[in-house]
């Protein structure tokens, strides 16, 4: 585990080191600082009609902050924050960035593929790698990237 934030380093700053331990020596490791930690995820979800209305996330994991939690069931899912660009946009507040966010975007009580569930089932995505990730109704693929 590498603990550069104390460092007070720039995020995206490269950092050269090695460890000793008596006359041992390990080779040189290059890491880059990613920054502090997240406090926020983003994931982006797109409906060609727009139809964002009721649509939410079933949230879980060690990543996503417990009063979160403790406000989404299945019949009440997490709602989007604002609609941008046509994307709706959901901002899931976090505890840590290095533990997956898990969901299942879905109307609430809805578990019927592809009408008020979208397909994938079970699907995640880690925050200190990729801290915005879009999905597109009826495809099951989480993108790291705008698609």
């Amino acid at each position: 585990f590498d603990d550069l934030g104390a460092l007070n380093l720039a995020a995206g700053t490269s950092v050269a080191y090695r460890a000793s331990l008596g006359d041992a020596r390990s080779e040189v490791r290059t890491v880059r600082y990613a920054g502090p930690p997240l406090e926020v995820a983003e994931l982006r979800y797109f409906r060609p009609a727009g139809d964002y209305e009721q649509w939410g996330l079933h949230l879980w994991g060690d990543a996503v902050d417990p009063a979160v939690l403790a406000q989404v069931a299945w019949d009440k899912p997490w709602p989007l924050t604002r609609v941008e660009d046509g994307w709706a946009v959901y901002e899931i507040p976090l505890v840590t960035d290095t533990k997956p966010v898990n969901f299942i975007m879905h109307l609430p009580n809805g578990d019927a593929v592809p009408d008020t569930r979208e397909p994938g089932g079970d699907r995640s995505f880690l925050p200190i790698d990729h801290p915005t990730v879009w999905i597109k109704q009826g495809d099951p693929t989480v993108y790291t990237t705008q698609p």
